[in-house]
């Protein structure tokens, strides 16, 4: 049996979309997620917020293929996240782990404290430490995949692509960070 899966846009068309750019299975193969990192968010208009497709095998009992049962999109509002870079599920088909490698990470500095010569009154800048990326997680619940926890290490910094590899096996999920200079590394 050979089948074809096709991602599309919600927009109709499958342009760009990068679907199929990650891929992973459960054991015995009845559920199959499918990664697209360049899905374009329509309602806000960003580009490459990133979406993941979730099939399931024979789910009306008669047709032997793969189906559409689930579509996620990109949690944050963000251009660029590419949320389903790489997807991984495990075993059981239960818990999936999505890589954003380019999602941003806000953070906040604060300087001064009042230890300085000049006052800059505990001035607080915000850095969009764009491209650091983050890794998603998915759990079953009923009949559904739910995102239930968003991963960022705290040394995570920009254009590290947090995210890019991802693994889940059982209760432990490990994320790469390849571009990173030795401050993040692996989560567990």
């Amino acid at each position: 049996l050979v089948q074809t899966l096709t991602g599309t846009a919600s927009d109709g068309s499958s342009l760009n979309t990068q679907f199929g750019s990650s891929i992973s299975m459960s054991k015995d193969g009845t559920v199959l997620v499918v990664g697209a990192p360049g899905v374009d968010d329509q309602s806000t208009e960003l580009a490459d917020a990133g979406a993941i497709y979730i099939y399931k095998w024979n789910r009306d009992g008669s047709t032997n293929t793969y189906t559409l049962d689930q579509t996620i999109n990109a949690p944050d509002k963000l251009s660029d996240a590419r949320f389903g870079s790489e997807v991984n599920i495990n075993q059981a088909g239960t818990r999936i782990v999505i890589g954003a490698e380019k999602s941003a990470n806000p953070r906040e500095m604060k300087f001064d404290l009042g230890k300085t010569t000049f006052d800059l009154q505990d001035t607080t800048i915000s850095d969009f430490n764009s491209g650091s990326g983050a890794a998603y997680t998915a759990t079953v619940y009923n009949t559904k995949f739910v995102l239930d926890d968003r991963l960022v290490s705290l040394g995570v910094n920009e254009n590290d692509d947090y995210g890019r590899g991802v693994f889940i096996s059982d209760n432990n999920v490990y994320v790469g960070s390849p571009k990173d200079e030795g401050t993040s590394g692996l989560a567990n």
